[in-house]
């Protein structure tokens, strides 16, 4: 855990937006804060109701309430807000953040830009469960079973009853696709110009949740029975992973990372689930008994970072990492356009093994880098003597070692040191 604020109610929503990197955190008291990426409060806000819906976009965060009123959040001050109907069950955005979309429980469904101006408002026979945007279409599911595809311009493009009522929705295959998630336990694909099923399975327990990577190639879904299940999306749904994690809080949802290697998901016990799709590994960090368990989560922009709103704080833990340190020894007196044998000596400080390691050396000297740990292991070390240096100039030398590496998920890191070289003619 980098840091802890503790709160005076659950903290029920989180989102990160904005460069810098902003944190809005909305209480069950109405109360919504922003803090900066250390912890700082820069500044918060008493709304009226209870939050519904938080969602984040490039550089704003949403917060719906129960009371029909939706806040637009921007990195110094509340930036607009505006007032709906009823409480507003659904949010989203177009993946650029150039329009937004609420819906509520009568049924209305608006369109904003990011300013809070109306787009376009549209009407559905009932109240709204869950909507989707793509640039170029938007998905809304109603409460009764009906899902209505609306184009940009608030004009339906076609509504159609589902056997069952939808409870989550995303576009996939760059907007072309839907990916539905049923009450009756079943995950629907559909094309979205002829309607066509494309594919359909049924689970024998419910799904509470899912998660798309965002390079749209994986699909985590969470189900009743305590399992996430991975597919690759391809042609056809393939199953890649199948991980029986026990039982989460399905209301903090799940987070995948970019390219689908890692996921997080909530125990209800205030542990984070981390699963490993490419070692087909999971593990549980502590939870913080002081936070409580945790109520909502979003993930930093690198991916190697999460924030969880707790029961009785806000949280930020960083994904363990590996840590290098290097030091360069010339074995022997330094002379200008002699190559001199040198110590390299690396330490792993952090707590993940390091992999394909690989140095950079700037500074008035050429290097000739034989013999360099493609490994260190987490607390270990790496040593090789082979390592021969030749000043281009004689005295002081600065240089700047810079060392690149991965750790076992081929995250990348790079980390460097300035030394200074004494070089004689």
């Amino acid at each position: 855990m980098v840091w802890r604020k503790e709160t005076a109610s659950p903290v029920v929503g989180v989102a990160v937006f904005g460069d810098p990197i902003r944190v809005l955190s909305a209480g069950a008291d109405g109360e919504a804060q922003v803090h900066d990426a250390d912890g700082r409060l820069i500044y918060s806000e008493q709304l009226g109701g209870r939050p519904y819906r938080v969602l984040s976009t490039r550089d704003l965060a949403l917060l719906a309430g129960w009371d029909g009123q939706l806040a637009a959040f921007a990195e110094k001050e509340l930036s607009w807000q505006v007032h709906l109907d009823s409480p507003i069950a659904a949010l989203a955005a177009s993946p650029s953040g150039e329009y937004l979309l609420a819906g509520t429980w009568e049924g209305l469904l608006r369109s904003l830009d990011r300013t809070g101006r109306t787009r376009w408002s549209q009407r559905l026979a009932d109240g709204i469960a869950c909507a989707a945007a793509s640039e170029g279409h938007v998905a809304a599911a109603t409460y009764s079973g009906h899902l209505a595809l609306v184009d940009l311009t608030g004009q339906v493009v076609w509504l159609r009853e589902m056997p069952a009522a939808v409870t989550a929705v995303q576009f996939a295959a760059a907007g072309d696709e839907l990916l539905l998630l049923r009450r009756d336990r079943t995950l629907t694909r559909l094309r979205i110009d002829d309607q066509r099923v494309l594919e359909e399975e049924i689970f024998e327990q419910a799904l509470p949740a899912m998660s798309l990577s965002g390079d749209g190639r994986r699909l985590a879904i969470a189900t009743g029975d305590g399992h996430i299940r991975v597919y690759a999306l391809a042609d056809k749904l393939i199953m890649r992973r199948d991980h029986a994690v026990g039982v989460l809080a399905a209301s903090a949802g799940l987070l995948m990372n970019a390219d689908g290697r890692f996921l997080l998901a909530a125990a209800p016990d205030g542990r984070l689930c981390f699963v490993d799709n490419q070692a087909n590994r999971i593990s549980f960090t502590g939870g913080d008994s002081a936070a409580g368990p945790i109520q909502a989560m979003a993930a930093l922009p690198d991916g190697r970072a999460v924030i969880c709103g707790c029961e009785r704080a806000l949280t930020l833990g960083r994904l363990a990492r590996p840590r290098l340190s290097v030091s360069l020894k010339p074995l022997g007196a330094l002379r200008k356009g002699t190559f001199t044998r040198a110590e390299l000596r690396l330490a792993n400080e952090g707590s993940r093994e390091a992999r394909a390691i690989r140095l950079e050396v700037d500074g008035p000297v050429d290097v000739r880098l034989d013999g360099v740990p493609k490994e260190v292991p987490a607390g270990g070390t790496g040593t090789t003597a082979a390592v021969s240096l030749e000043p281009r100039a004689s005295g002081a030398l600065p240089v700047t070692v810079r060392v690149h590496y991965q750790d076992a998920l081929d995250l990348e890191y790079e980390d460097s040191c300035r030394l200074l070289l004494d070089a004689g003619e």
